[in-house]
């Protein structure tokens, strides 16, 4: 059975000016990992050019990035940067992917030691890198909005307006006119309780409007 769409779901609080940053020490090799927030394929690899020309003496920065939904493959990518094939890009995504983390990237610069990993270590070197920096990462709450338009006659404006407030609505602007016109924010998996306080409120006669209905906004809780 296919999972249900998530609505909401944890995401680096980092950006790009302050990714979050740990290290790590294995047989002599230094890894340095960062991780932040992206929301495409290309926010991901504008990161990693980031991190490269702030680590310009790295023997290697490789990366992985899940720009969607947690465990989604659909915008994702990896690169092992010179590293033996497989045994750097793929261990950091599948710690993303298995994270529970979505619009992520992660980029792990790695400064040799001396002492030769092998293949097996270098994947469980970069894997334990990735894990790490996940474990102590902060995150926020994502919330997907979608945007409708309601327009209310007076006599049910404040009563709607508080009804709309209890389920997580946000009103971003109301026109005055011969009746209120809303433009509101709503969370995609409040739409089904939505439409049926909206239906109550007007005893059926109520119609919102979906605003760009091919287009879903993905951004954290609090800020629409």
């Amino acid at each position: 059975m296919a999972k249900e769409p998530r609505a909401r779901f944890p995401a680096p609080a980092a950006d790009f000016n302050n990714p979050h940053h740990t290290s790590l020490t294995i047989r002599k090799s230094r890894f340095e990992t960062y991780g932040c927030r992206c929301r495409s394929g290309k926010e991901a690899r504008a990161f990693v050019e980031i991190i490269r020309r702030h680590n310009p003496d790295a023997d290697h920065n490789c990366w992985a990035y899940v720009a969607g939904l947690p465990g989604s493959t659909i915008d994702i990518g990896s690169s092992d940067d010179g590293e033996p094939s497989g045994t750097a890009g793929k261990p950091i995504l599948d710690a993303l992917l298995f994270s529970d983390t979505g619009q992520i990237c992660m980029v792990v610069s790695r400064w040799f030691g001396g002492i030769k990993l092998g293949t097996g270590g270098l994947s469980r070197a970069y894997r334990e890198c990735a894990l790490l920096n996940l474990e102590s990462m902060p995150k926020i709450e994502n919330i997907i909005w979608i945007r409708w338009n309601l327009r209310l006659p007076y006599s049910l404006y404040e009563r709607g307006a508080k009804f709309l407030s209890e389920i997580d609505v946000k009103i971003l602007n109301s026109n005055f006119g011969d009746s209120v016109n809303m433009e509101l924010a709503v969370p995609e998996d409040r739409l089904d309780l939505f439409q049926r306080i909206v239906g109550s409120l007007g005893n059926g006669k109520l119609r919102p409007v979906r605003l760009d209905p091919a287009q879903k906004e993905h951004k954290e809780s609090g800020n629409v």
